[in-house]
C-alpha cells in the first residue's frame, strides 16, 4: 500500500536529557508548522528508557481556535532502531491514521517525528 509521506526535516535533534533539546524541538515546530504561535508552552511528558517526547502547546489566546491544537515531538532513544523498525512504524501510523485510529503525523525528522 502507498501512503503520501509527511515532509521531512533533514535535521537530528539531541536525544539527551537537557533543556537545549526542548528549545532545539520548539524551534522545529515553530519554523516548519505553526509559524503563527507566539508565545507556545513545552512540556516534556516522559522521561521513558528511551524516546523523548515534548508536547507543545499554543498559548491560552491562540488555543481558543479549537482547529488549532498541540503537537507531540517524539525524538527516538539512542540505538532504539535496533530494536524498532522506524521507517515501518511510520508507515504504520499512517495507515492507521487514515482510519482515524492513529495520530496524523504532521512532519518527520532524521531520529523522529511530530505528531497531533
Amino acid at each position: 500500500m502507498s501512503f503520501s509521506s509527511p515532509p521531512h526535516e533533514n535535521i537530528e535533534l539531541s536525544s539527551d536529557k537537557n533543556d537545549d533539546v526542548e528549545s532545539t524541538a520548539l524551534h522545529l515546530v515553530l519554523n516548519s508548522l505553526k509559524t503563527n504561535w507566539t508565545n507556545p508552552s513545552i512540556k516534556r511528558l516522559t522521561d521513558g528508557l528511551s524516546n523523548n517526547l515534548f508536547a507543545i502547546l499554543p498559548s491560552s489566546k491562540e488555543s481558543d481556535n479549537k482547529k488549532d491544537r498541540g503537537v507531540i515531538v517524539k525524538i527516538y532513544g539512542n540505538n532504539s532502531d535496533l530494536i524498532v523498525d522506524r521507517k515501518e512504524e511510520i508507515r504504520f501510523m499512517l495507515h492507521l491514521a487514515q482510519f482515524q485510529m492513529a495520530s496524523r503525523i504532521l512532519l518527520t525528522f532524521n531520529n523522529g517525528f511530530i505528531y497531533e
